[in-house]
């Protein structure tokens, strides 16, 4: 028996887990199904508040949220965040930030660099919402790119989980019984007589003594919020210190007396339950709250960094060390609302929350914001860490309003290598302090101390260290804090030296902004030779208050002579708070650019600032600056004489510039212009811009513009012709237009890229061309109606000699196909030998299939379309599916395509673009049907160009399932052909390419005359089965409640860098469709099996996996394999084909919540009630003791399940405070609650029976049951004793079994007691898995942990209830853990293997397995 009181003694209480973490993985930690969306504070959303009456204060959202961001079909359910309060408050906040930054906007030229210190307030607190999908699998990341179109959303994000549990345990539990008294005689003035204030070395180390010695330890005006796991306020040694809220303690029960919206809040609040009562349920939060202010000088445990302070339990954070950015959040504006003036956040997540910052952004107005550094041994960044690993910032310890604390007796924390004050991070990201955070002891729940490691343990020192700060030094400024604390650290914070230090200035020059606007100057942004400059630096200062500042500029040291001078080379500015900025747009600096200086010259300054005292220069710092010059030449207006560019200059044209007279515009190889609108050349004028292949000429968008117009020719010249050549044209409007049918430009080798082309104009008109690429560029073709006589419409060319064209990626917009109604592209001319490749629709209105239209009407009849171009397909099929005929003027002028004399293959007339991809000698387009899927191994891909390449520069070549199709690279080296015409590369397919069909990219090879080829993702496909096809060994065995699955894992050949598995289910719908497969672990499967418990009978399963890579990359899925369950027998709780002790356990494990694994739940309702109670553990015994009462499996037969109906009556009564039951036949079992604070002990007439004693729902619970043939025969017996004479509480619920396991119904004053059901079941402790099994001696034992507990223990026991085995030498951290036993000293035989988890004294969780010993 003792063995069995052992299995089922349970204390339900919970302790926080310590586990590695990564950037990586944090930002895949996320809340399944939920987003926060932040919509524009404009935008009508109906939030309104309601008072409080119970619980917190509630918002009402009158519109559908869901509509106004178009996801309603999706949504489950929406609700505003934050208080009313909180959300006018950051209304202020940011109307004064943006007031500032526009006064900064105001003053500040293009070139400004300006670098701000604070929270940004980019965003109110107003709109916020938290979003639940009716689908939890719902791909969160990729609702966040819809949203980004979406302009009432500010941002969308998911809703991260933060976490506390990157702590170590460094001690068993101590208790002040535990302890010895202090002698005081033996004390110093002023040392706490606390007795194990002796092992506090942090205080010391921190020199926080010393400020207790000569200026206080505290006098309760600073209230620190502990944001964390709660705080148990009950504790000895922190009940004095616990803050209070006087208008709730002192009002009326169940109402919101000080009106912050949450009803009761009398010591904090608790966001994960939503009540108010914040208690730990780990022990992080207590640990934290002691070390901050644990009571000093009580005699008890320790004494906190501040001795009389007050802590406010904010209860963020779930048993398990989890939060959510949202429940932070609201947590950080409670604290903020409510007074306190430090936030403690001994916490942190390497994905950064917008809304967790904004809240954070809205508190440090009046709170000061410290934070822990993290423990993973990563530096802040940016860039590498020199252990070469990437860096990654945690929040929100790394911004620059929050102080950010390492551990000064670490090596395993987070780390800062710029130090406190500089960052290359432009928002300033920096870890500002370290204090010591190593084996440092602290309060923990129920009274008792233990010794914790972690940056979590220096944060609350540093937040204890400023509550004492603030009370001897109120009048500074938190940025004053900051400087102070920072710049008497080394290594570690020394707090006396901080409250006695005289700050002095630290100034640092942070940028500038730069202005070319006086002495009439044309102000343009281009700083060029001959201008005089304004400079206005930026200045902060890092510490102590400047009164006078001064600025300075002079030449850089080694700067030739003629670059530069300087006109104002010292100004002053005023004073400077600490850690404030200030850039004094009255007093520029001035500079003068020498007049002979090229273009580009990169000239170098000095940029100073200093304070001066008594004449004698101080704190001077520099700062190298560079100003480089723009030897432009400015362009408008009407030009009648011959006008010459040439290389080595800028030429900007600042409005539309039209070559008018005779006159002649020539431009240079190299010469780059910058355009605003058209260049207009005149009747008898010309236009000459012949680059060559080597110097391209460019025509740009000006500065400032987003595109510009085109090249118009009026010349009727045909002789004189102007002419274009080696030229690239970027977002133009336009394309190169002479008179209609005078052919009076000639154009050759000119790229057009992302060019638009409106409707109405043509692109190319009357020109003599070859070699134009058009790439990646727009198209607007008009509606166009037969008979519509007036309509316009695009013409792509039109009256030309021309050949060579190369059309690539073009976009046509604004077609209609409706009613013999067409969109189309007319082209009137047959351009010989061009290729047309990738157009596509974006059509506003479709009723029937629609293809891009290249065709040609004919005013007498049909024309033959064309014979000499290309069209991206080898067959005539393919050329079919991308073609339509249209009409035009009339019915009766129809176009027609001959696909007879179409070309199949491209010219090399046009510059270089792919002609085709042969994967496995099969063409990617044309031989797509008939192509096998790739697997798993090596693969030759060929890409064929249409004309001869430069062999020098190698293609690249990559593939994936969605744009921009580059998710695989292609990154072997292959080899060109001997004509250059085309690249083979052998590529090596593994498992982590994603299967399904997938789209080959091209890009980044060139010709011999330097175009690039347009980037080719539109044309060429394979199918990819590479996770399929190396699946091999996918299994799923069925069992009892379970089913098994197993696999192969990848061979080193196939994937080198497995992390884990994820595992999918799904289920055949009735129309025989496959359901959407649902992941279902919860944490990631470190070895290749894996056993799904929550399963059901009778249902079809499917299953399939997907490999997680170390680049937190997952692969596509195996194949499929299905199964259903077997069957169990009635009482065979854990599907072990057997009924007895082990499926007893089972139950009971399952009454406590420990989700028991295996379970299966129609055996262990052994009455079919549809409740699990004692009345089934009492069934269970009756079917071990009696074996033949019921061997039937649940498999279809007809089963003896256990009478629902009552077989008779007994009678609960009190006799003063004893508890009696009446009984008429014998009990074999009883399960009673009452009130949570209901204190009793049993009778001893019970001692033969199991007990069971735990809280469940805020209910105190008692179970009462035999093993054996123990019974409670008919009469009258006393249960219990109540501990309180005027304890009056009485039974809550009930139930009674008789020793047959039927029910009695209870007579308890009339009275209807309600059935007891079992709780919501919560993760629990798991056996993985035990092998080999049977064993001769050495066998490994796998198992999980939920949490961290204080040990975990392996127990073997003989059927008669023996010990045989015992070790406790096992992990007891969260998470997956390996044991190595050696059972050789047992006998062969059966055994019970119990793994125990216990929490303080008490077992936690326990599973047991059957083993054999051989």
């Amino acid at each position: 028996m003792k063995a069995i009181n052992l299995i089922l003694a349970l204390l339900v209480c919970g302790l926080s887990f310590s586990q590695k973490r990564s950037p990586q993985a944090d930002l895949m930690n996320y809340v399944p199904g939920e987003l926060i969306i932040k919509l524009k504070d404009e935008a009508s959303t109906g939030v309104t508040y309601k008072s409080a009456s119970k619980g917190i204060k509630t918002s009402i959202v009158s519109k559908n949220i869901g509509d106004l961001i178009g996801l309603s079909s999706k949504i489950d359910s929406y609700e505003a965040l934050f208080s009313e309060e909180t959300v006018d408050l950051s209304i202020q906040l940011l109307a004064k930030n943006k007031l500032n930054k526009q006064i900064k906007k105001n003053t500040a030229s293009k070139s400004s660099k300006y670098i701000a210190q604070g929270p940004d307030y980019n965003y109110s607190l107003k709109n916020v919402f938290k979003v639940k999908f009716k689908d939890p699998s719902e791909n969160i990341n990729l609702v966040i790119e819809q949203l980004k179109e979406n302009k009432l959303v500010d941002y969308a994000e998911p809703n991260y989980v933060f976490s506390v549990n990157d702590f170590t345990i460094d001690s068993d539990i101590i208790y002040d019984k535990d302890l010895k008294p202090v002698n005081e005689d033996d004390l110093a003035p002023l040392t706490p007589n606390d007795p194990l204030y002796s092992d506090q070395s942090n205080i010391t180390d921190a020199n926080i003594d010393d400020v207790w010695g000569e200026y206080t330890t505290g006098d309760g005006s600073q209230i620190v919020a502990i944001l964390d796991t709660g705080v148990d306020y009950t504790h000895p040694d922190l009940v004095d210190n616990i803050w209070e809220n006087i208008a709730e303690r002192d009002g009326i029960a169940g109402f919101d007396d000080d009106g912050n919206g949450y009803v009761d809040d009398i010591y904090g609040w608790d966001f994960i339950n939503a009540d108010n009562t914040p208690l730990d349920d780990n022990m992080h939060g207590t640990h934290v709250a002691g070390i901050v202010g644990a009571v000093g000088g009580n005699g008890k445990g320790i004494a906190g960094a501040a001795w009389n302070v007050k802590l406010m339990s904010i209860k963020v954070f779930q048993s398990n060390g989890t939060g959510n950015s949202t429940t932070i959040a609201e947590g950080v504006t409670y604290s903020a609302i409510n007074g306190a003036t430090i936030l403690n956040m001994s916490f942190g997540s390497y994905a950064e929350s917008q809304t967790l910052k904004s809240a954070l952004e809205n508190a440090y107005a009046s709170s000061v914001l410290v934070g822990a550094a993290g423990n993973n041994k990563i530096c802040i960044g940016p860039g590498k860490c020199p252990d070469n690993k990437p860096s990654a910032p945690l929040y929100p310890g790394a911004y620059t309003y929050v102080l950010g604390v390492e551990d000064s007796a670490g090596g395993y924390d987070n780390y800062d290598l710029d130090g406190p004050i500089f960052s290359r991070y432009d928002n300033f990201l920096n870890y500002e302090l370290k204090a010591n955070g190593s084996g440092i002891i602290s309060t923990i729940p129920n009274g008792g101390y233990r010794k914790l490691t972690g940056t979590s343990m220096a944060t609350p020192l540093v937040a204890g260290a400023i509550a004492l700060y603030n009370q001897e030094k109120p009048d500074d400024s938190t940025e004053l804090l900051f400087g102070n604390l920072i710049n008497t650290s080394s290594g570690s914070i020394d707090l006396k030296a901080a409250i006695e230090v005289v700050p002095t200035p630290i100034l640092k020059v942070l940028g500038a902004t730069v202005r070319d606007t006086i002495n009439s100057q044309n102000g343009n942004g281009f700083f060029e030779p001959g201008e005089t400059l304004e400079i206005f630096p930026t200045i902060k200062n890092y510490w102590g208050l400047s009164d006078q500042v001064y600025i300075g500029v002079e030449l850089g040291e080694f700067v030739e002579s003629g670059y530069a001078s300087i006109n104002t080379g010292v100004q002053t500015i005023g004073s400077i708070d600490a850690y404030g900025n200030l850039q004094n747009i009255d007093k520029p600096l001035k500079i003068t650019l020498g007049e002979g200086l090229n273009h580009g010259v990169a000239v170098e300054f000095n940029l100073n600032v200093w304070t001066e005292k008594d004449g004698i220069i101080e704190n001077l710092e520099t700062l190298k600056y560079f100003i480089t010059s723009t030897n432009a030449i400015i362009l408008d207006g009407y030009v009648e004489s011959d006008l010459h560019l040439t290389e080595g200059k800028e030429y900007i044209f600042t409005q539309n510039l039209v070559i008018a007279g005779s006159s002649t515009l020539t431009i240079d190889p190299g010469v780059t212009l910058r355009l605003t609108d058209d260049i207009v050349i005149d009747t008898d004028a010309k236009i000459i811009a012949n680059g060559t292949k080597d110097k391209f000429i460019e025509f740009i968008p000006a500065p400032n513009k987003a595109s510009w117009g085109g090249i118009k020719v009026t010349s009727t010249d045909t002789i004189n012709k102007s002419s274009i050549k080696f030229s690239k044209f970027y977002n133009s409007n336009g394309g190169i237009m002479p008179p209609r049918l005078i052919k009076s430009v000639i154009v050759e080798d000119v790229l057009f890229y992302d060019a638009y082309f409106s409707r109405g104009s043509n692109l190319f008109a009357a020109i003599d061309a070859k070699g134009i690429n058009i790439i990646d560029s727009y198209v607007e073709a008009p509606l166009y109606k037969p008979g519509n006589e007036g309509a316009s419409y695009t013409k792509m060319m039109y009256n030309q000699s021309s050949t060579g064209y190369l059309f690539a990626n073009i976009k046509v917009f604004d077609l209609w196909h409706s009613n013999n109604s067409y969109g189309y592209l007319e082209q009137d001319s047959d351009p010989p030998n061009s290729s047309f490749l990738n157009f596509y629709c974006e059509v506003s209105s479709i009723s029937n299939n629609l293809h891009p239209t290249l065709a040609t009407p004919n005013s007498v009849g049909s024309f033959d379309f064309p014979s000499k171009s290309y069209f991206g397909v080898g067959t005539v099929n393919g050329l079919k599916k991308i073609t339509s005929d249209y009409y035009t003027s009339s019915n009766t002028r129809l176009g027609k395509f001959n696909f007879d004399t179409a070309k199949l293959s491209p010219s090399v007339d046009p510059h270089a673009h792919v002609w085709k991809v042969l994967v496995n000698g099969k063409d990617a387009q044309d031989e797509y049907d008939s192509m096998d899927a790739l697997g798993v191994g090596e693969h030759n891909f060929t890409v064929y160009f249409n004309r001869e390449m430069d062999t020098l520069t190698k293609p690249n070549i990559s593939y994936g399932v969605r744009e921009p199709y580059n998710q695989k690279l292609i990154s072997e080296t292959g080899s060109w052909a001997n004509d250059g015409k085309s690249y083979s590369v052998t590529h090596k397919i593994g498992i982590g390419a994603a299967d399904g069909i997938n789209r080959i990219r091209v890009q980044d090879a060139k010709d011999l005359d330097n175009f690039y080829i347009p980037v080719e993702d539109y044309r060429f496909n394979f199918s990819l089965q590479s996770a399929g096809s190396a699946s091999a060994g996918f299994a799923a065995t069925p069992g009892l409640g379970e089913i098994t699955l197993e696999w192969d894992s990848p061979t080193e050949t196939d994937l080198n860098d497995v992390l884990g598995y994820n595992m999918y289910r799904y289920t055949i719908n009735e129309d025989g469709t496959e359901a959407d497969a649902v992941k279902i672990n919860s944490t990631l499967i470190p070895d290749v099996n894996y056993k799904d418990y929550n399963v059901e009978r009778d249902t079809q399963y499917y299953y399939k996996y997907k490999v997680l890579r170390t680049s937190f990359e997952e692969t596509d899925y195996s194949k499929s394999v299905s199964t259903k369950l077997l069957t169990a027998s009635l009482g065979d709780s854990n599907g072990d084909n057997a009924v007895d002790v082990l499926d007893v356990v089972n139950t009971v494990d399952y009454i406590l919540g420990n989700n028991p694994t295996p379970y299966i739940d129609y055996a262990t309702d052994v009455n079919s009630d549809s409740a699990i109670n004692v009345l089934d553990i009492v069934g269970i015994v009756d079917l071990i003791l009696n074996p033949s009462v019921s061997s039937a499996r649940l498999n279809g037969e007809p089963i003896n399940y256990y009478p629902r109906q009552s077989s008779s009556k007994a009678t609960f009564y009190w006799d003063k405070n004893d508890l009696y039951l009446v009984n008429e036949e014998s009990v074999g079992g009883i399960q009673l609650a009452f009130d949570d604070s209901f204190k009793y002990s049993l009778n001893k007439e019970l001692s033969g029976f199991e007990t069971l004693r735990y809280k469940q729902d805020k209910e105190e619970m008692l179970v009462v049951f035999a093993l054996n043939e123990t019974e409670l025969k008919p009469g009258k017996h006393k249960i219990l004793t109540r501990e309180k004479s005027n304890d009056n509480l009485g039974i809550l619920k009930g139930v009674i079994s008789s020793k047959k396991g039927t029910p009695i119904d209870i007579d308890y004053y009339d009275i209807p007691l309600e059935i007891i059901k079992s709780p919501v079941q919560k993760e629990s402790m798991r056996i993985i898995s035990y092998a080999p099994n049977p064993t001769n001696g050495p066998v490994d034992l796998y198992y999980y942990l939920p949490e961290t507990v204080r040990k975990v223990i392996v127990d073997v026991y003989d059927f008669s209830g023996n010990l045989m085995y015992q070790t406790d030498d096992l992990n007891n951290t969260s998470g997956y853990s390996h044991k190595a036993l050696n059972l050789g000293s047992l006998k062969s035989g059966m055994y019970v293997l119990l793994l125990r988890a216990e929490s303080s004294s008490a077992t936690k969780y326990m599973k047991s397995i059957k083993i054999i010993k051989q």
